[in-house]
């Protein structure tokens, strides 16, 4: 707004004081010029439409800040390229109601041709060239089997989160996943229930208790400003024979926990938890299945499940 009355006015000031108020707000919300701070996909599709309209301005009214905008959306759209499901929902990470925050229209809308090839599920646009894409400083990886356009909405997707540049709407969710196939999603993260902290159903969802995690104790762990740096992506590395990510989770205190994921294909996927402690303690997997899932067999040391009428 002081920008435009900056322009309006012909005041310099004013546009000064407005761009140098945007910057340090954009550095705020992208640190990493890619995926929005506050730990949600919802936050992150709503801060998009904003930076598209910035830039427009921007570069209307010949204002050079204006590449510097177009850097952080275009950043974003990179992002949300392989947040995207295959069929074409995305994942509701932290305050973020509902799996499908999306659809077609709002996809095209961003006039990108990445995101143009997912809306269409390949009959248009450009394909995305990477099946393995890692936002190491955001906390994010994404896996993904095919960009093929014949078996789009069949191909395997996994997203592994560990980390946060900031503790607005963050949930208890690091080292947790998320993983779809066959048309069908089958360990999901629920998402929020509302903003009421003390509710119980609130409370529960923003938990490690509701996120395909590990739990130390049967006990959530602390989320503070201070403590940012205790969870994070560890390592990762890409082959012609399989795609692998690790992640820590060190804010249990006491315990150090690892997570590593390794993607050989569709079919084949392997978590790896590695737990140090100098004292017991009681360690949980904890896994959420999607209303396709169906339990088939169950025995102390495996469960089989089935998705859907897959076979």
């Amino acid at each position: 707004a002081l920008i435009k009355c900056g322009y309006f006015l012909n005041e310099q000031n004013y546009i000064y004081i407005g761009i140098e108020r945007l910057d340090k707000q954009l550095q705020y919300a992208y640190p990493n010029k890619a995926v929005h701070t506050e730990n949600s996909t919802g936050y992150h599709i709503g801060l998009i439409s904003y930076l598209k309209q910035l830039s427009s301005y921007l570069s209307a009214v010949e204002n050079s800040y204006s590449s510097s905008v177009k850097e952080y959306f275009t950043g974003a759209l990179e992002y949300l390229v392989y947040a995207y499901l295959p069929n074409l929902a995305l994942p509701s990470i932290g305050d973020t109601y509902g799996a499908d925050v999306s659809g077609r229209g709002s996809i095209e809308s961003y006039e990108n041709e990445k995101l143009r090839y997912i809306a269409t599920k390949g009959k248009e646009g450009q394909k995305p060239e990477e099946t393995f894409r890692i936002f190491k400083n955001d906390g994010y990886t994404f896996f993904r089997e095919s960009w093929d356009s014949n078996s789009f909405e069949e191909s395997t997707w996994l997203m592994f989160k560990s980390g946060f540049n900031s503790i607005t709407h963050k949930h208890n969710d690091d080292l947790s996943i998320a993983l779809y196939s066959k048309g069908y999603d089958i360990f999901i993260d629920p998402g929020m229930y509302n903003y009421m902290v003390g509710n119980n159903i609130h409370d529960y969802l923003n938990s490690s208790f509701a996120h395909n995690a590990i739990i130390v104790d049967d006990l959530s762990y602390p989320i503070a400003k201070n403590i940012t740096e205790k969870a994070g992506i560890l390592d990762y590395k890409a082959t012609d024979q399989f795609k692998y990510v690790k992640g820590y989770n060190n804010l249990y205190e006491t315990v150090l926990i690892d997570r590593s994921v390794i993607f050989v294909d569709g079919n084949t996927i392997f978590l790896v938890d590695d737990i140090i402690s100098e004292s017991n303690h009681k360690y949980t997997q904890n896994f959420h299945l999607s209303d396709h899932m169906q339990i088939v067999k169950k025995q102390k040391d495996y469960v089989l499940l089935k998705i859907a009428d897959t076979n």
